[in-house]
């Protein structure tokens, strides 16, 4: 029987269930493999690859300097630069660099990359949109949270790895 003042042992994880560990690992090599197929359809079909589309659609929001699109999209910086690289190539944004402090650049959307996102396709695939659109709102926000609460998990001990890159 366990007290009130008696202190809890850690526990074991050879305890935990293997067959719990093998279908989060295979759904999420799934759901990997699922966003892979769909990022080469975005490049093939529209010229465009989903880091792109997500960086266009943070801009869109608001200008933005560069250190705040890469929190708001979780990659490095040296990578955003990249992705921006390519879209300023594109036509899509317009970069200034501050005029006080020249290291800050603000980046935008151009004329075109504003046309552009009024036809631009999801960066979520169709199919998972509509089947989500589909599910009662509080479904919606259990498949949120609950995707929300293993980022969390993932991130606990690789924070201090900083923002994803791709």
């Amino acid at each position: 029987m366990l007290h009130m003042n008696q202190p809890v042992a850690p526990m074991d994880k050879s305890v935990l269930q293997p067959s719990h560990q093998q279908r989060v690992m295979r759904s999420l090599r799934r759901i990997i493999h699922a966003v892979d197929i769909y990022s080469r359809r975005l490049r093939s079909d529209h010229d465009i690859t989903t880091s792109q589309l997500v960086t266009l659609q943070a801009i869109a929001e608001r200008p933005m300097i560069v250190a705040q699109i890469a929190r708001e999209i979780h990659v490095t910086p040296s990578t955003l630069v990249g992705i921006l690289d390519r879209l300023e190539v594109k036509g899509l944004i317009a970069r200034t660099r501050d005029r006080e402090d020249r290291r800050l650049v603000q980046v935008m959307l151009s004329d075109k990359g504003r046309e552009f996102l009024t036809r631009a396709p999801s960066p979520l695939q169709a199919t998972l949109a509509d089947a989500l659109f589909a599910l009662p709102q509080e479904e919606q926000t259990i498949i949120a949270a609950s995707l929300e609460t293993i980022v969390q998990m993932m991130e606990a001990k690789s924070a201090v790895d900083g923002p994803l890159s791709e």
